[in-house]
């Protein structure tokens, strides 16, 4: 400590030396002052101010002499002398240095003035005049304002028992940390000694945890929401954020999420609508959410004896509103969401007056807790008369035509006042029958409410002259009577209910002809051919083929109706219009092909080898009951004949029903459906008395497949499979007949996309196309 004295007063020595010499001391008091051009120049440079800091540099004119430097507040020295400047800073314990210094000064005030200063020193003589520099440091950034807000809760203040969301505002903009921690542990992690920053920077929770640079802009705000909470618990937010110039604030804060609950809603009915009117035809239910969740509900509105019904058979609200597939009129429907005070009305309209009606109410909130509220209703007395009806029934479509299979009635309104209405229509025996000891309106509140009857309908609204026209789906029986009753209300309750009566014509039968469309309900309609030869050479088409009928079911394609090519025991059960080859096939859900039988050496049925032989085989609705009497105890070993007989589209009451076709009813298949060529080409097999898979076989110049398929073109795509090759290593389909070859093979057909048609045989139990036909 003594020596650090002497030396600081040898130096002070030194500087009031220096300054008698700068200021004219005479020559007898300063003999050892040296000449002024011989004294140290230091000069300084100052650069980098910022709000507490600033870069330095001094450079001294010899690097031999020692100098002592440092900063002051310009107050500090204000008004002062370089001599008592040098006093005051000496006081300060300066620092020393030679040859040229660069370095910061720190630990600053903002928005203050300094002197940089330096001066030399020698022993026995002044080193230097005093060197100064002035500067003013910046203003210090401003610090950002955080506002940090959390409540449990979505964006939306909802699902409040589940979610936390977290609000962030600066008026800079600012990179933010966030950390989310069940309070619990952080606590903890508190306790341990870390600080809050600490635990914000270093915590590495994969699932509560984010680091995200989020620009806050000066009036927004950024929201985050963090889900899959646990309910009734407290949970600590704390956000680091840092603004551009590096000024950071940390803050936290603590939230609970609500424990769960079921939500809270309301549910009350009153009669009439949301006006307070017509209390006998409607019915409104209002329903109020009361809890802060978010609910999403379904609804349903009956007749209370609907539900009443369902609750009898032991299903409780629950089950019902569980149940996704509810039958009109419990039919569910589906709400939008709705929070907190929000309020919604349902209308029920065309009620019945004097009746009661319920509504059930299924809410969940995000928690999927859920509440279940239901309410009656009973409408009011109906007032005032029904309106004025006329009903106009007819026959026939648009162009008059087919007026033994379709009516229609023309529904009109003749009062000012708009009608609902409802209508039943059946045949008049059993309507009558229906009818029973009930009265007309009795009969109506069962139909239009129940929908019990597939023929009972709502119109909806009509009113004025023009009215409706009506036209039912369903095909009309001939030579048939039938009572259509209409029920018409107004808005005020009043009821009209009228019926009339209207018979069909009978029915006129076309004769069916090669081509034509074979329905499921046993009639056919227009295939496009104009004329044909007997043996199927020289085929007329329409060049625009007509579509199936609108809403009948194709099921086949008449391909012969010649007399002599039925055989004499199907006309005798009364099949004499001709045969049907179907328009899909006998197959299993694993390939389209399948076996004939199991059994390799099949015996019973009589051989067809010849082609005359073939061609007058017309008996495979005989050979395939044979063949099936053998295997009814195993159907298994005999795939085609069980897909045929059990497993295929049901045939018309009115046919013989499925069965496999014989080679010659094939034959007649294959010539009249797939073009001229091919009937010509087949022509002179017919009388051949040699074995027709060695004899019968020939190309034509078109896609025999293709000719096939297109007499299907317009059948839609669910009604039909198409003919296509058995498998890649040939281009032809062979097709099943029912006839046997031998006891080891069957009789086959094949058909080529390169214009094939031979007559084959095949082992019993090998995969080929069962494609049946009906008599008719």
């Amino acid at each position: 400590m003594l020596m650090k004295r002497n030396f600081y007063l040898r130096w002070m020595l030194s500087m009031l030396c220096l300054i008698v010499a700068a200021v004219g001391c005479d020559d007898d008091d300063n003999l050892n002052t040296p000449e002024p051009e011989d004294l140290l120049a230091l000069e300084i440079s100052v650069s980098d101010v910022t709000d507490h800091d600033v870069r330095f540099k001094i450079t001294p004119s010899s690097n031999d002499v020692d100098y002592a430097y440092g900063v002051i507040p310009s107050s500090a020295i204000s008004g002062k002398t370089d001599a008592e400047i040098i006093t005051i800073v000496a006081g300060n314990k300066p620092q020393t240095a030679h040859g040229e210094k660069k370095g910061r000064f720190d630990n600053l005030q903002a928005e203050t003035v300094y002197m940089v200063w330096a001066v030399g020193y020698a022993d026995g003589h002044a080193g230097s005049l005093l060197a100064k520099s002035v500067f003013q440091t910046l203003a210090a950034p401003e610090t950002p304002e955080l506002l940090l807000k959390a409540e449990a809760g979505d964006k939306e203040g909802l699902n409040t028992d589940s979610a936390i969301s977290v609000t962030i505002r600066s008026k800079t903009a600012v990179k933010c940390r966030m950390l989310l921690k069940q309070s619990m542990a952080m606590r903890e992690l508190l306790a341990q000694g870390n600080s809050l920053e600490e635990v914000i920077m270093e915590q590495q929770d994969a699932h509560k945890f984010t680091t995200e640079e989020l620009a806050v802009i000066q009036g927004d705000g950024i929201t985050i929401v963090y889900s899959s909470l646990e309910a009734d618990t407290p949970y600590t937010v704390a956000c680091r954020i840092e603004s551009a110039d590096k000024v950071v604030i940390v803050k936290d804060v603590e939230v609970c999420t609500d424990s769960v609950k079921n939500p809270e809603v309301s549910l009350e009915g009153a009669a009439g609508d949301v006006a307070g009117e017509h209390l006998s035809t409607c019915v409104t239910f209002k329903a109020r959410c009361l809890s802060k969740d978010a609910v999403y509900a379904a609804y349903l509105k009956s007749p209370t004896d609907q539900i009443e019904e369902v609750l009898a058979d032991g299903m409780t609200l629950e089950d019902v509103m569980n149940f996704t597939e509810l039958t009109t009129p419990l039919k569910k429907e589906e709400m939008e969401r709705f929070v907190k005070g929000d309020e919604i009305a349902f209308e029920m309209h065309e009620c019945l007056a004097k009746s009661s009606y319920t509504m059930v109410l299924d809410v969940k909130n995000a928690s999927d807790r859920r509440t279940i509220k239901r309410a009656d209703v009973l409408t009011g007395e109906a007032v005032g008369g029904g309106p004025e009806i006329s009903i106009e029934p007819g026959l026939g479509d648009d162009n008059g035509e087919h007026k033994d299979t379709i009516i229609r009635f023309r529904v009109r309104c003749m009062s000012g006042d708009a009608s609902y209405g409802s209508y039943y229509l059946a045949t008049t025996n059993d309507f009558t029958e229906e009818l029973g000891t009930m009265s007309i309106e009795q009969f109506m509140d069962r139909k239009s409410i129940s929908f019990e009857h597939v023929n009972s309908k709502w119109l909806g609204l009509f009113n004025g002259s023009e009215g409706l026209l009506l036209q039912p789906h369903e095909e009309m029986t001939p030579e048939t009577a039938y009572t259509f009753v209409l029920e018409a209300r107004n808005a005020e309750g009043g009821r009209t209910i009228t019926q009339t009566e209207v018979v069909t014509e009978a029915r006129v039968t076309v004769a069916p002809k090669i081509g034509d469309y074979f329905y499921s309900d046993g009639t056919w309609s227009d295939g496009g051919l104009v004329s044909i030869d007997a043996t199927g050479i020289n085929p007329v088409w329409v060049d625009q083929k007509p579509a199936p009928v609108a809403g009948k079911t194709v099921i086949g394609i008449v391909f012969q109706t010649m007399s002599d090519r039925i055989a004499p025991s199907d006309r005798d059960k009364g099949f004499v219009h001709g045969y049907v080859i179907a328009t899909q096939t006998a197959h299993s859900s694993e390939k389209l092909t399948t076996y004939w039988t199991e059994i390799p050496d099949f015996q019973g049925l009589k051989g067809v080898k010849l082609g005359s032989s073939w061609y007058n085989n017309v008996n495979g609705y005989d050979e395939t009951m044979a063949v099936w009497e053998k295997f009814m105890g195993n159907p298994e070993q005999a795939s085609a004949f069980d897909l045929i007989l059990n497993k295929f589209t049901p045939a018309p009451a009115s046919t013989s029903g499925w069965f496999l076709p014989s080679t010659g009813q094939l034959w007649d298949m294959v010539a009249n459906l797939c073009g001229g060529e091919v009937a010509t080409l087949m022509k002179d097999w017919r009388t051949m008395d040699y074995d027709a898979t060695y004899y019968c076989s020939g190309r034509v110049s078109y896609d025999v497949i293709a000719r096939f398929n297109s007499v299907m073109e317009l059948v839609p795509a669910e009604n039909k499979v198409e003919m296509v090759i058995n498998d890649d290593r040939h281009k032809f389909c062979s097709l099943w007949t029912s006839s046997a070859y031998e006891d080891e093979a069957v009789c086959i057909f094949n058909l080529g996309n390169d214009g094939l048609v031979e007559c084959m045989t095949d082992w019993y139990n090998c995969d080929n196309v069962a494609r049946p036909i009906l008599a008719f």
